[in-house]
This record gives C-alpha cells, sequence and structure tokens, in this order.
C-alpha cells in the first residue's frame, strides 16, 4: 500500500489520526522544542539557522511519523547538540540524552500503524520497558564519563579506539542474539 505524501494526503492522515497519536505526533515536536531551548540553558551557543532546520525537520516527522524523516531528526539533533552544546559532562547532557530518547519513542509509535489505529497496552508496556532500560544505562555510562573525567587522564587515541572496538563487539553480539529469524 502506497501512502500519499501530497498535501491533501497528509492533512487527512493528521486529522483521521487517533488522539493517542496526535498526542505521540506533539510529544516529537514538544521534546524537539526542549531540547533547542535546552542548548542555549546549558551555556552552549545558539544557532539560528540550525535550530530552523531542526524544527522544519520536526514538523516533518509529527506530520509523516511512518516515513524515515525520524532519523534525520535524531541525527541532527544530536549534531546540533555536539556543535552548540555545553563541554561538560553535566546534568544537561544527561536531559538532552533523555529527550533524544523521548523524541525516538514518540515518532516510533506514532509510525506504527494507520491513522487512526490505538495501540494496545502490552505494545505501550513493551516500548515503555525497553525506554526505561536504555535510559538506566544512559545513566550508567554518564556516571561511568563523570567518574573517568574526575581522573583527569590524558587523551589517548587508544584507549578511546579499544572503547569502539568494545562496543562494536558489543552491537554485534546484541544484533546476533537478537536478529535470529523466526524470532
Amino acid at each position: 500500500m502506497s501512502v500519499s505524501r501530497d498535501l491533501a494526503g497528509v492533512l487527512d492522515r493528521i486529522a483521521l489520526s487517533s488522539t493517542q497519536q496526535q498526542v505521540l505526533r506533539a510529544g516529537v515536536l514538544v521534546g524537539t522544542l526542549l531540547l533547542l531551548g535546552l542548548v542555549p540553558v546549558g551555556e552552549g551557543t545558539f544557532h539560528p539557522v540550525l535550530s530552523m532546520g531542526v524544527l522544519v525537520i520536526a514538523v516533518l516527522v509529527a506530520a509523516l511519523p511512518e516515513s524515515h524523516v525520524g532519523v534525520a531528526l535524531l541525527l541532527a539533533l544530536a549534531g546540533l547538540w555536539v556543535v552548540a552544546g555545553p563541554d561538560r559532562l553535566d546534568g544537561r547532557l544527561l536531559v538532552a540524552a533523555a529527550l533524544l530518547g523521548a523524541i525516538h519513542l514518540c515518532a516510533t509509535l506514532a509510525a506504527v500503524g494507520p491513522s487512526g489505529h490505538t495501540l494496545g497496552r502490552e505494545l505501550l508496556r513493551l516500548w515503555g520497558r525497553r525506554a526505561a532500560l536504555c535510559l538506566a544505562a544512559t545513566v550508567a555510562v554518564w556516571l561511568a564519563a563523570r567518574a573517568v573525567s574526575l581522573l583527569d587522564l590524558p587523551a589517548s587515541g587508544t584507549a578511546v579506539g579499544a572503547a569502539l572496538v568494545l562496543l562494536l563487539a558489543w552491537v554485534t553480539f546484541l544484533t546476533v542474539r537478537f536478529a535470529r529469524p523466526g524470532r
């Protein structure tokens, strides 16, 4: 089935969407606005052109959650934080990571099913557990980074390379474990 991308079709799908989907689409916009507001609050640099571009992408995600624009939104927000965000490992970084997770969750759930579809409780519980686990892992990594930053170690390309190899091994393990056929 092909999804209409013309303006009338998009507006029809928004008008026919369930209240739950409208809340999820609004969650994408609100999360994006909060993250954009967190950049200057966190003593980062406000980039009006980049911020407007990110906001346009967020509106596209809210209008077309089933498209691949959500990936562009997450990459744009993460890139904006890297370019304009503060250079410290304070609580604002943790809030930014939680907001990125919330935006991802809202965009993913808004993309499930046709416009009038309402998601079941079991699916929402499953995604809630996944989000909680991701947030717990994020907090653990943030705490570990804070602990390592207190050691005031010199920069090391070897340590970064070893960490990336370890991360690649972990992602490979998870991919093999969870991407089995028939699962």
